[in-house]
Protein backbone atom coordinates (compact mmCIF):
# COMPACT_ATOMS: atom_id res chain seq x y z
CA UNK A 1 0.00 0.00 0.00
CA UNK A 2 1.80 3.10 -1.23
CA UNK A 3 0.64 6.50 -0.12
CA UNK A 4 1.55 9.98 -1.30
CA UNK A 5 3.06 12.62 0.91
CA UNK A 6 1.09 15.72 1.70
CA UNK A 7 2.48 18.76 -0.16
CA UNK A 8 4.27 21.76 1.30
CA UNK A 9 2.21 24.55 2.77
CA UNK A 10 0.41 26.49 0.04
CA UNK A 11 -0.97 30.01 -0.05
CA UNK A 12 -4.14 29.32 1.95
CA UNK A 13 -2.22 27.41 4.62
CA UNK A 14 0.20 30.31 4.92
CA UNK A 15 -2.69 32.71 5.44
CA UNK A 16 -3.96 30.48 8.23
CA UNK A 17 -0.48 30.45 9.71
CA UNK A 18 -0.29 34.22 9.56
CA UNK A 19 -3.57 34.50 11.42
CA UNK A 20 -1.99 32.65 14.35
CA UNK A 21 1.13 34.83 14.51
CA UNK A 22 1.10 37.70 17.00
CA UNK A 23 2.07 41.01 15.44
CA UNK A 24 5.03 43.14 16.46
CA UNK A 25 6.90 46.12 15.03
CA UNK A 26 8.13 45.43 11.51
CA UNK A 27 6.13 42.26 11.06
CA UNK A 28 2.54 43.47 10.95
CA UNK A 29 3.28 45.41 7.78
CA UNK A 30 4.34 42.19 6.07
CA UNK A 31 1.27 40.34 7.32
CA UNK A 32 -1.13 42.94 5.98
CA UNK A 33 0.75 43.21 2.70
CA UNK A 34 0.64 39.44 2.21
CA UNK A 35 -3.07 39.31 2.91
CA UNK A 36 -3.58 42.13 0.41
CA UNK A 37 -1.60 40.29 -2.25
CA UNK A 38 1.29 42.77 -2.09
CA UNK A 39 4.01 40.16 -1.85
CA UNK A 40 6.83 42.54 -2.76
CA UNK A 41 6.12 44.66 0.31
CA UNK A 42 5.77 41.53 2.44
CA UNK A 43 9.19 40.31 1.31
CA UNK A 44 10.79 43.68 2.01
CA UNK A 45 9.24 43.81 5.48
CA UNK A 46 10.32 40.29 6.44
CA UNK A 47 13.82 40.24 4.95
CA UNK A 48 15.54 42.36 7.67
CA UNK A 49 13.85 40.34 10.40
CA UNK A 50 14.88 37.08 8.75
CA UNK A 51 18.46 38.29 8.45
CA UNK A 52 18.40 39.14 12.17
CA UNK A 53 17.43 35.54 12.95
CA UNK A 54 13.65 35.79 13.44
CA UNK A 55 12.45 32.25 12.69
CA UNK A 56 8.90 33.19 11.68
CA UNK A 57 10.17 35.72 9.17
CA UNK A 58 12.67 33.17 7.82
CA UNK A 59 9.90 30.62 7.36
CA UNK A 60 7.60 33.03 5.56
CA UNK A 61 10.41 34.39 3.39
CA UNK A 62 11.22 30.81 2.43
CA UNK A 63 7.59 30.33 1.43
CA UNK A 64 7.71 33.42 -0.77
CA UNK A 65 10.78 32.09 -2.59
CA UNK A 66 9.19 28.65 -2.92
CA UNK A 67 6.12 30.09 -4.67
CA UNK A 68 7.74 33.06 -6.40
CA UNK A 69 5.56 35.55 -4.52
CA UNK A 70 7.14 39.01 -4.58
CA UNK A 71 10.57 37.52 -5.31
CA UNK A 72 11.92 35.37 -8.14
CA UNK A 73 11.04 31.74 -7.58
CA UNK A 74 14.17 30.15 -6.17
CA UNK A 75 13.93 26.69 -4.62
CA UNK A 76 17.49 26.87 -3.32
CA UNK A 77 16.83 30.14 -1.49
CA UNK A 78 13.57 28.73 -0.14
CA UNK A 79 15.38 25.70 1.27
CA UNK A 80 18.04 27.89 2.86
CA UNK A 81 15.49 30.04 4.68
CA UNK A 82 13.46 27.01 5.73
CA UNK A 83 16.64 25.42 7.10
CA UNK A 84 17.52 28.50 9.17
CA UNK A 85 14.03 28.58 10.69
CA UNK A 86 13.87 24.80 11.11
CA UNK A 87 17.13 24.80 13.07
CA UNK A 88 15.39 27.11 15.55
CA UNK A 89 12.51 24.68 15.98
CA UNK A 90 9.94 26.31 13.68
CA UNK A 91 7.57 23.43 12.94
CA UNK A 92 6.33 24.75 9.59
CA UNK A 93 9.88 25.19 8.36
CA UNK A 94 10.81 21.70 9.56
CA UNK A 95 7.88 20.25 7.66
CA UNK A 96 8.63 22.19 4.47
CA UNK A 97 12.31 21.30 4.62
CA UNK A 98 11.27 17.65 4.86
CA UNK A 99 9.17 18.06 1.72
CA UNK A 100 12.14 19.68 -0.06
CA UNK A 101 14.43 16.77 0.80
CA UNK A 102 11.83 14.23 -0.26
CA UNK A 103 11.21 15.92 -3.60
CA UNK A 104 14.82 17.01 -4.24
CA UNK A 105 13.65 20.57 -4.79
CA UNK A 106 16.29 23.16 -3.90
CA UNK A 107 18.40 20.44 -2.24
CA UNK A 108 19.74 17.07 -3.25
CA UNK A 109 17.03 14.45 -2.73
CA UNK A 110 17.69 12.68 0.56
CA UNK A 111 14.83 10.58 2.00
CA UNK A 112 16.66 10.06 5.29
CA UNK A 113 16.92 13.83 5.77
CA UNK A 114 13.26 14.14 4.82
CA UNK A 115 12.40 11.63 7.53
CA UNK A 116 14.54 13.49 10.09
CA UNK A 117 12.79 16.82 9.51
CA UNK A 118 9.34 15.24 9.36
CA UNK A 119 10.14 13.52 12.64
CA UNK A 120 11.09 16.79 14.31
CA UNK A 121 7.86 18.43 13.18
CA UNK A 122 5.86 15.31 14.06
CA UNK A 123 7.20 15.33 17.61
CA UNK A 124 5.94 18.91 17.89
CA UNK A 125 2.47 17.62 17.06
CA UNK A 126 2.21 18.68 13.39
CA UNK A 127 -0.33 16.29 11.86
CA UNK A 128 0.91 16.68 8.29
CA UNK A 129 4.40 15.62 9.34
CA UNK A 130 2.99 12.68 11.31
CA UNK A 131 1.08 11.52 8.25
CA UNK A 132 4.14 11.88 6.01
CA UNK A 133 6.31 9.96 8.45
CA UNK A 134 3.71 7.18 8.33
CA UNK A 135 4.03 7.17 4.53
CA UNK A 136 7.81 6.88 4.74
CA UNK A 137 7.57 3.91 7.11
CA UNK A 138 4.95 2.31 4.85
CA UNK A 139 7.22 2.56 1.81
CA UNK A 140 10.60 2.08 3.51
CA UNK A 141 11.64 5.46 2.12
CA UNK A 142 14.49 6.96 4.13
CA UNK A 143 13.60 4.71 7.08
CA UNK A 144 13.27 0.92 7.45
CA UNK A 145 9.93 -0.37 6.26
CA UNK A 146 7.92 -0.84 9.44
CA UNK A 147 4.15 -1.31 9.33
CA UNK A 148 3.80 -0.92 13.08
CA UNK A 149 5.64 2.42 13.12
CA UNK A 150 3.61 3.57 10.12
CA UNK A 151 0.36 2.73 11.90
CA UNK A 152 1.45 4.60 15.03
CA UNK A 153 2.21 7.79 13.10
CA UNK A 154 -1.01 7.55 11.08
CA UNK A 155 -2.90 7.12 14.34
CA UNK A 156 -1.32 10.23 15.86
CA UNK A 157 -2.34 12.28 12.82
CA UNK A 158 -5.80 10.68 12.74
CA UNK A 159 -6.30 11.62 16.38
CA UNK A 160 -5.83 15.22 15.26
CA UNK A 161 -8.67 14.81 12.76
CA UNK A 162 -6.51 14.58 9.65
CA UNK A 163 -8.91 12.89 7.19
CA UNK A 164 -6.21 11.31 5.00
CA UNK A 165 -4.67 9.72 8.07
CA UNK A 166 -8.09 8.55 9.25
CA UNK A 167 -8.80 6.99 5.86
CA UNK A 168 -5.38 5.30 5.79
CA UNK A 169 -5.89 3.95 9.29
CA UNK A 170 -9.17 2.45 8.14
CA UNK A 171 -7.36 0.62 5.35
CA UNK A 172 -4.76 -0.68 7.79
CA UNK A 173 -7.50 -2.16 9.97
CA UNK A 174 -9.12 -3.80 6.94
CA UNK A 175 -5.85 -5.36 5.84
CA UNK A 176 -4.43 -6.07 9.30
CA UNK A 177 -1.22 -4.20 8.43
CA UNK A 178 0.59 -2.83 11.47
CA UNK A 179 -2.59 -3.32 13.52
CA UNK A 180 -4.87 -6.30 14.19
CA UNK A 181 -7.47 -6.81 11.48
CA UNK A 182 -10.67 -5.24 12.80
CA UNK A 183 -13.56 -4.35 10.50
CA UNK A 184 -15.35 -2.48 13.27
CA UNK A 185 -12.37 -0.16 13.76
CA UNK A 186 -12.01 0.20 10.00
CA UNK A 187 -15.65 1.32 9.77
CA UNK A 188 -15.09 3.95 12.47
CA UNK A 189 -12.10 5.48 10.72
CA UNK A 190 -13.66 5.37 7.25
CA UNK A 191 -16.75 7.09 8.62
CA UNK A 192 -14.70 9.78 10.37
CA UNK A 193 -12.67 10.37 7.21
CA UNK A 194 -15.79 10.59 5.03
CA UNK A 195 -17.30 13.16 7.40
CA UNK A 196 -14.23 15.39 7.13
CA UNK A 197 -13.20 15.03 3.50
CA UNK A 198 -14.46 17.60 0.98
CA UNK A 199 -16.50 16.34 -1.96
CA UNK A 200 -14.37 14.54 -4.51
CA UNK A 201 -12.71 11.25 -5.34
CA UNK A 202 -11.19 10.75 -1.88
CA UNK A 203 -14.52 11.35 -0.18
CA UNK A 204 -16.28 8.95 -2.51
CA UNK A 205 -13.66 6.27 -1.85
CA UNK A 206 -14.00 6.70 1.92
CA UNK A 207 -17.78 6.32 1.66
CA UNK A 208 -17.42 3.29 -0.61
CA UNK A 209 -14.98 1.57 1.75
CA UNK A 210 -17.15 2.40 4.75
CA UNK A 211 -20.12 0.72 3.10
CA UNK A 212 -18.08 -2.30 2.00
CA UNK A 213 -16.84 -2.82 5.55
CA UNK A 214 -20.35 -2.32 6.96
CA UNK A 215 -21.52 -5.31 4.92
CA UNK A 216 -18.95 -7.49 6.68
CA UNK A 217 -20.25 -6.64 10.16
CA UNK A 218 -23.14 -8.21 12.02
CA UNK A 219 -26.01 -5.83 12.89
CA UNK A 220 -24.78 -5.66 16.49
CA UNK A 221 -21.20 -4.97 15.40
CA UNK A 222 -22.36 -2.29 12.98
CA UNK A 223 -24.47 -0.58 15.63
CA UNK A 224 -21.51 -0.56 18.02
CA UNK A 225 -19.18 0.85 15.35
CA UNK A 226 -21.65 3.59 14.44
CA UNK A 227 -21.97 4.59 18.08
CA UNK A 228 -18.16 4.78 18.40
CA UNK A 229 -17.89 6.89 15.27
CA UNK A 230 -20.75 9.23 16.22
CA UNK A 231 -19.39 9.80 19.73
CA UNK A 232 -15.69 9.92 18.82
CA UNK A 233 -13.76 12.90 20.12
CA UNK A 234 -10.09 13.74 19.58
CA UNK A 235 -7.94 12.87 22.59
CA UNK A 236 -8.01 15.65 25.15
CA UNK A 237 -4.29 16.22 24.84
CA UNK A 238 -2.84 15.06 21.50
CA UNK A 239 0.86 15.21 20.71
CA UNK A 240 0.71 19.01 20.63
CA UNK A 241 -0.72 21.87 18.68
CA UNK A 242 2.46 23.46 17.45
CA UNK A 243 0.86 23.61 14.01
CA UNK A 244 -1.44 26.34 15.28
CA UNK A 245 1.25 28.22 17.21
CA UNK A 246 4.62 27.52 15.58
CA UNK A 247 6.56 29.83 17.90
CA UNK A 248 5.61 31.70 21.03
CA UNK A 249 6.42 35.29 22.01
CA UNK A 250 9.80 35.48 23.62
CA UNK A 251 8.63 36.79 26.99
CA UNK A 252 5.09 35.81 27.96
CA UNK A 253 3.64 37.46 31.05
CA UNK A 254 3.80 35.49 34.31
CA UNK A 255 0.81 33.14 34.53
CA UNK A 256 -1.96 33.93 36.97
CA UNK A 257 -2.61 31.56 39.86
CA UNK A 258 -5.78 30.25 38.21
CA UNK A 259 -3.79 29.40 35.08
CA UNK A 260 -1.22 27.53 37.20
CA UNK A 261 -4.03 25.55 38.84
CA UNK A 262 -5.42 24.67 35.42
CA UNK A 263 -1.97 23.56 34.32
CA UNK A 264 -1.57 21.45 37.45
CA UNK A 265 -4.88 19.75 36.71
CA UNK A 266 -3.87 19.04 33.09
CA UNK A 267 -0.46 17.75 34.15
CA UNK A 268 -2.05 15.43 36.69
CA UNK A 269 -4.45 14.06 34.06
CA UNK A 270 -1.52 13.44 31.71
CA UNK A 271 0.32 11.39 34.33
CA UNK A 272 2.74 14.07 35.57
CA UNK A 273 2.13 14.60 39.29
CA UNK A 274 2.49 18.33 40.09
CA UNK A 275 1.58 17.96 43.74
CA UNK A 276 -1.33 19.83 45.27
CA UNK A 277 -3.21 22.07 42.77
CA UNK A 278 -2.47 25.16 44.86
CA UNK A 279 -1.86 27.62 42.04
CA UNK A 280 1.84 28.06 42.80
CA UNK A 281 4.85 27.02 40.74
CA UNK A 282 6.54 25.04 43.48
CA UNK A 283 9.42 22.56 42.99
CA UNK A 284 7.13 19.58 42.37
CA UNK A 285 5.07 21.47 39.79
CA UNK A 286 8.22 22.70 38.03
CA UNK A 287 9.61 19.15 37.96
CA UNK A 288 6.34 17.90 36.42
CA UNK A 289 6.50 20.71 33.86
CA UNK A 290 10.06 19.82 32.88
CA UNK A 291 9.17 16.16 32.39
CA UNK A 292 6.09 17.13 30.36
CA UNK A 293 8.09 19.61 28.25
CA UNK A 294 10.71 16.98 27.45
CA UNK A 295 7.96 14.59 26.33
CA UNK A 296 6.56 17.25 24.03
CA UNK A 297 9.96 18.15 22.57
CA UNK A 298 9.91 21.59 24.21
CA UNK A 299 12.71 23.29 26.10
CA UNK A 300 12.60 21.90 29.63
CA UNK A 301 12.43 25.21 31.52
CA UNK A 302 9.99 24.26 34.24
CA UNK A 303 8.12 27.46 33.41
CA UNK A 304 4.59 27.92 32.09
CA UNK A 305 5.80 29.59 28.91
CA UNK A 306 3.55 30.18 25.94
CA UNK A 307 4.55 27.00 24.10
CA UNK A 308 3.79 24.90 27.17
CA UNK A 309 0.45 26.65 27.65
CA UNK A 310 -0.35 25.83 24.03
CA UNK A 311 0.61 22.17 24.49
CA UNK A 312 -1.64 22.03 27.55
CA UNK A 313 -4.45 23.75 25.59
CA UNK A 314 -4.61 26.63 28.05
CA UNK A 315 -4.40 29.58 25.61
Amino acid sequence: MRKRLLPSLGGMALLLWLSAVPGWAGFEEGIQAYKNGDYVTAARAWLPLAQQGEARAQFLLGALYAHGYGVPQDYGAAAQWFRRAAAQGHVGAQYNLGVRYHEGRGVRRDPSQAAEWFRRAAHQGFARAQYNLGVLYTNGDGVPRDASQAAQWFRRAADQEDPKAQYTLGRLYVEGVGVPQDYGEAYVWFMLAADRMPPGVDHEQAVRNRDIVAARLTPAQLDAAQVRANTWQPPEMPTGDASAHPLAPAAPPPPAASRVQQAQTRLKAAGFDPGLPDGTLGPKTRDALRRYQRLKGLQATGELDAQTLDALHLR
